[in-house]
């Protein structure tokens, strides 16, 4: 007796013992036959990010998911351009530290243990005036870029020196790190904003101006 055939597979290229999936094609040319796996079942397209794209709709859903994220940024003072003229921390330059989330959060963690803490050291004599302020429109300026999103103060770091003519200590530049957290009351959906996509990476901060 003859030997029997060997089984064919389900549909014709497919590969023995593995089930092919049933794919609707969206564009058949007119008169072209249709694929023998034309089917039951549209391949979906790949999902974007959490936040979706530009001007897309965003899903609060997996917005909520999104885990905390750190952003440094350090202020210079900028010495004037006339002699006569005093410098101030009123104009500034900020540049975004180009460290990861890691050393930003052990930066944070460290200013924790040994103190002053942030907020405390936001609120001494030290960071009066112009700083402060400073601090305050980063602060603003980064909630405005994207309101999906709070900004807090997490770690604050003074680059102090002695004027050993004046006999007191002055600021030669300051660093600060912003945790960014979801907004607790967001609950609806609406347009993604544009969060970090234009922020420079360095730039002049002129209060006065």
């Amino acid at each position: 007796m003859p030997p029997p055939p060997p089984p064919q597979p389900a549909h014709p290229g497919a590969f023995s013992g593995v089930q092919s999936l049933p794919v609707e094609f969206d564009h058949v040319p007119p008169g072209a036959p249709m694929p023998p796996q034309l089917g039951h079942q549209r391949m979906s397209p790949p999902l974007m990010g959490s936040f979706g794209g530009l001007g897309q709709e965003f899903d609060t859903t997996l917005l909520q998911k999104e885990k905390d994220l750190y952003e440094g940024y350090n202020f210079e003072r900028i010495n004037p351009q006339h002699p006569q003229e005093k410098a101030t921390w009123a104009r500034v330059t900020k540049t975004k530290m180009p460290l990861g989330q890691s050393e930003l959060l052990a930066m944070v963690n460290k200013q924790k243990r040994k103190g002053p803490t942030a907020w405390q050291l936001m609120k001494s004599e030290e960071m009066k005036g112009f700083k402060r302020k400073q601090v305050d429109q980063l602060i603003d300026g980064r909630m405005r870029a994207d309101p999906r999103f709070s900004f807090d103060l997490a770690g604050l770091k003074l680059d102090q020196y002695t004027d050993r003519r004046r006999g007191s200590r002055g600021t030669s530049a300051f660093q600060v790190i912003l945790r960014r957290h979801i907004r607790k009351d967001l609950t609806s959906a609406g347009p993604a904003g544009l969060g970090n996509l234009h922020e420079p990476r360095r730039e002049v901060v002129d209060l006065l101006g």
